[in-house]
């Protein structure tokens, strides 16, 4: 009776051991799923904000050249009234209207298409930068997937907005595996994501970070 004893007490206590084992090497391991909203990435990213902004200048500053040759246009459309039809003055006039005209369009045309080669080159170069510092990160985090999600809240009286959020494929994130706020901060600060430690590095509202 004693030995039963000693032998299911001896159990208990590996069994005991085991637990504590697993325990201990899930909590080193870590979670190996994490999310992030690249739409807030994008949003807070702030070299990426100071290009758009650089961007929107030129856009600006091109819009007023427009607008100066519509006003010379309007200009020589009233001085063509005080012409006749035919008389040298009204060939000149008529005849530098349709170089603005021209020149105009040409220009617009070569100005929307680099503005566009621009927005692309942009895009693609944080995207890229981006995705290296969630690679770093879930690296030295021992993360093996990382998903794509949104967190912005659904508007109710807004059909774009409870679509997208119906149409949403993650439906549900533990606030903890939420990278988000982490690799931004390392991208607005130019640097690597920190090494990891003992456990992975990912802050409750890492968002809020």
């Amino acid at each position: 009776m004693k030995s039963s004893f000693l032998l299911a007490t001896l159990v208990a206590t590996v069994a005991l051991v085991g637990f504590g084992a697993q325990t201990a090497s899930a909590q080193n391991r870590g979670t190996n799923v994490a999310v992030i909203d690249i739409s807030y990435v994008f949003k807070n990213h702030e070299r990426f904000k100071k290009s758009q902004e650089e961007m929107k200048r030129d856009v600006d500053e091109f819009d007023a050249f427009v607008r100066s040759k519509q006003k010379e246009m309007r200009d020589l459309a009233e001085k063509l009234k005080s012409w006749k039809t035919g008389s040298p003055q009204y060939k000149q006039t008529e005849e530098k209207m349709a170089r603005i005209s021209s020149d105009v369009q040409v220009q617009t045309q070569l100005k929307r298409k680099n503005f566009l080669e621009r927005e692309a080159k942009l895009y693609a170069q944080t995207y890229r930068e981006i995705l290296d510092q969630v690679r770093i990160f879930a690296e030295q985090n021992r993360i093996d997937l990382v998903l794509r999600f949104n967190s912005e809240e659904i508007k109710d009286d807004d059909r774009q907005s409870v679509l997208a959020g119906v149409n949403r494929s993650v439906i549900y994130e533990n606030p903890q595996i939420n990278i988000t706020g982490m690799v931004l901060k390392n991208i607005n600060r130019g640097q690597a994501a920190p090494r990891a430690a003992t456990r992975p590095l990912i802050p409750r509202n890492p968002r809020r970070q």
